[in-house]
């Protein structure tokens, strides 16, 4: 348990400078911080032996506070103490404040209260050449209280009063409250009631007062909260409305592209189907073509039978020379003709279009044909009797000789 006299140190030196070291139980240390203890050890070392006043001033208090924090309470003092004299020798105020102070709670936490005091009695010469009220303030403070743990409240209502007095002119609430708790219990220690009740009269005001404003810092921080989640709030609907009008921005887009995709695939469509229907009307009117080429061709076909059967029919008729042979020429041009129009997509394909090939092919199928004239000539004068042939016509092989006419 804690002394309520410890208690109140505490509470004092954490109201006026943040963090007071805290008691561990006695322990064996630990890997880590036995390299911790072991480094500041080092480094304290070399600065005695740089003559770094500094750093030696530095490293001694660290490793005086190592010690005090793990309850190690020898080693804390005499690292504490090596402390001291390099503070003196740099003239720093401030350290020799804050090392006499810990050295005293130091010994309050061992007991020793007549070692304390004179401690803090040290620590209040250093606060006053220093010249910091709050430090000064917070100095009297710690030696009141040690006056009053070995029962010299009157000394300690001395201490205190001088507190009182700079925390006044400071007009230091957080102080003013401090000293009136510990006046009100130094003159009820004394005896002194109606001073005592005084005094905690002033101690509950400002307690008071410093819990309204906390309340009232809680309550504007509440507010300020309150205000930053309604602003939040705000903001997140104001998103929500905007993410609301982008989806049906979007909905909306998206419905207009389905509808263009709709009508692109339907536009595609009927292409394809007007592609097919043309298609279709190209293959029947090629079948018709198709079809009447085919007819007309047999036509020609048969038509030229008809004029080679007509041709080999002349032979029994009385016909002119010049007569016969032409119809024989037109016959064979007709012939000649007709072989053209059958080949003739044959040979496009062929000659892919080119005239002199076509020629070529032309003069080919005449090469054929027309050695047929001559032959059909020859064939036709062997069977017809002509009439008027001319004198250097030859006569045919097969002509019979001239009879002479039987008389009757």
């Amino acid at each position: 348990m804690v002394s309520p006299v410890r208690f109140c140190v505490l509470v004092l030196l954490t109201a006026l400078f943040g963090a007071v070291p805290p008691a561990f139980a006695q322990q064996a240390l630990p890997p880590a911080d036995q390299q911790r203890r072991d480094d500041l050890v080092a480094q304290f070392d070399q600065a005695k032996q740089d003559d770094d006043a500094n750093n030696a001033a530095y490293y001694a208090s660290e490793l005086g506070l190592f010690h005090w924090e793990r309850q190690l309470f020898q080693p804390a003092l005499d690292y504490y103490q090596q402390a001291l004299p390099f503070f003196r020798r740099l003239g720093n105020q401030n350290g020799l404040v804050n090392v006499n102070r810990n050295i005293g709670l130091i010994h309050t936490d061992r007991k020793e209260f007549d070692e304390a005091l004179t401690y803090f009695q040290q620590a209040l010469s250093a606060a006053r050449e220093m010249g910091n009220p709050a430090v000064l303030a917070s100095e009297l403070v710690n030696l009141s209280v040690g006056h009053s743990t070995v029962g010299q409240h009157q000394e300690a209502v001395t201490w205190l009063d001088e507190a009182l007095a700079i925390a006044k002119e400071q007009e230091n609430e957080r102080l003013l409250k401090t000293v009136y708790n510990l006046l009100a219990e130094q003159h009820q220690a004394l005896g002194n009631s109606e001073q005592s009740i005084q005094y905690y009269d002033l101690y509950l005001h400002y307690q008071q007062k410093q819990q309204r404003a906390q309340v009232a810092q809680t309550q504007q921080q509440a507010e300020a909260e309150v205000a930053q989640a309604e602003a939040a709030r705000q903001q997140v609907e104001e998103e929500k409305e905007q993410i609301s009008d982008q989806l049906t921005e979007t909905e909306q887009e998206l419905t207009q592209t389905r509808e263009q995709f709709l009508q692109l695939q339907l536009a595609q469509r009927e292409a394809e189907l007007a592609e097919l229907r043309a298609e279709e009307e190209e293959r029947r009117l090629a079948e018709i073509r198709d079809r009447r080429n085919t007819i007309q061709l047999s036509f020609i076909f048969f038509a030229l039978i008809l004029l080679f059967g007509g041709v080999l029919f002349l032979g029994n008729l009385k016909l002119p020379y010049r007569l016969a042979t032409s119809l024989i020429l037109v016959v064979v041009l007709l012939l000649f003709e007709f072989v053209l129009v059958v080949t003739d997509p044959f040979i496009d394909a062929f000659s892919e279009g080119e005239p002199l090939y076509k020629l070529a092919f032309n003069f080919c199928i005449a090469l054929v044909v027309f050695p047929m004239h001559e032959f059909l000539i020859r064939t036709l004068s062997s069977r017809m009797h002509l009439r008027d042939v001319p004198p250097d016509t030859p006569a045919p092989a097969t002509a019979l000789p001239p009879q002479e006419p039987t008389s009757s």
